[in-house]
């Protein structure tokens, strides 16, 4: 336990995998003048690229955020993560580039950042966050999944997804591209308020009543031990990382803060003046405004059968501007 703010945080394997691709950090510091020059962070990602790929792209992100989160001078708490997130794609891609074997890798990330009172959730991948106060759980992020895109057009269920072939492509990762698409919302939080970040071999398995439950009857490490056990327990399918983040005691912010509560949309994230020098990457990825695909390949087998990836991608994205245009022609009516 860390004053203001009890967290801990448990990474495994899983039963199937044989390495494991995910990877967490902090910064909490004990010393309150600390932490209010450069606030506290929290980090969990979810490496894929093949074969030590997601490992090398997940640390890579960690280490290269907190990194920049302790030499940023930034004034407000969205712009320093937003800066680090940065920095750390940077690093990725300058990796990859110069690997040869690692240029699909990329890494999802979710992140919490705090200033007294004043909390940033910022997440890009399908890692989540979520929220809990007065015995009440919220999903704080949105999937970037092909598949939460099927289900958010209504093209098929919550149900189906859970189980949909496809529920491993996501669409929006570090390491995808030089400019990224990151989701910011912040909220005013007060003593007992907790927060969750895993990645999916833990919220697959593990209910949003289940997780509060285990934060209420227990310190963060224990907590964290405790789902990560149970999502084991349940299969342990892919690779589990659990961060519980448990507000203590809260003091006025010390950065510029927005509007309490405010949702912060979705930032673009490039690191101005980076050049890589080797050229760009070629991740053999479509990217674009409307369809940006990175597939899992440790978790997805290629088919030689069938239509290809990018053809499917192609199909869904054409059947939800069809739907788009019927809803904008049957709300004329």
């Amino acid at each position: 336990m860390t004053g203001m703010i009890d967290a801990g945080f448990v990474t495994d394997v899983g039963k199937v995998r044989s390495e494991n691709q995910d990877y967490a950090g902090l910064f909490n510091p004990t010393d309150p003048a600390e932490a209010g020059v450069r606030g506290r962070v929290f980090i969990v990602c979810d490496g894929m690229g093949g074969h030590h790929g997601g490992s090398i792209a997940s640390e890579l992100t960690v280490k290269g955020f907190l990194g920049a989160w302790n030499a940023a001078s930034h004034p407000a708490l969205e712009d320093r993560v937003n800066a680090s997130i940065g920095q750390a794609n940077l690093d990725v891609r300058a990796r990859a580039a110069t690997e040869p074997a690692l240029r699909s890798m990329g890494t999802t990330a979710v992140m919490i950042a705090v200033d007294g009172s004043h909390v940033v959730v910022a997440h890009i991948g399908d890692s989540r966050c979520y929220f809990f106060r007065g015995g009440r759980a919220e999903l704080l992020t949105r999937d970037h999944t092909y598949v939460n895109d099927l289900v958010e057009a209504g093209l098929i269920t919550p149900e189906k997804a859970k189980t949909h072939h496809e529920r491993n492509i996501i669409t929006r990762c570090v390491g995808m591209a030089d400019t990224l698409k990151v989701d910011f919302s912040s909220r005013t939080v007060q003593p007992g308020d907790a927060f969750l970040m895993c990645s999916d071999g833990l919220h697959n398995h593990v209910e949003p009543t289940e997780m509060q439950k285990a934060i209420a009857e227990s310190d963060a490490a224990t907590a964290a031990r405790a789902m990560v056990d149970l999502a084991n327990a349940r299969g342990g399918d892919d690779n589990i990382t659990c961060m519980v983040v448990k507000i203590q005691a809260v003091e006025p912010p010390k950065f510029a803060v927005p509007e309490a509560g405010q949702r912060l949309g979705t930032r673009l994230t490039p690191v101005p003046g980076a050049r890589r020098k080797s050229g760009p990457v070629d991740h053999g990825l479509e990217t674009g405004d409307d369809i940006t695909r990175m597939i899992d390949t440790s978790s997805i087998a290629k088919q030689s059968n069938g239509p290809s990836l990018l053809t499917k991608v192609a199909i869904g994205v054409a059947i939800l501007a069809v739907l788009a245009v019927v809803a904008k022609w049957m709300g004329r009516i």
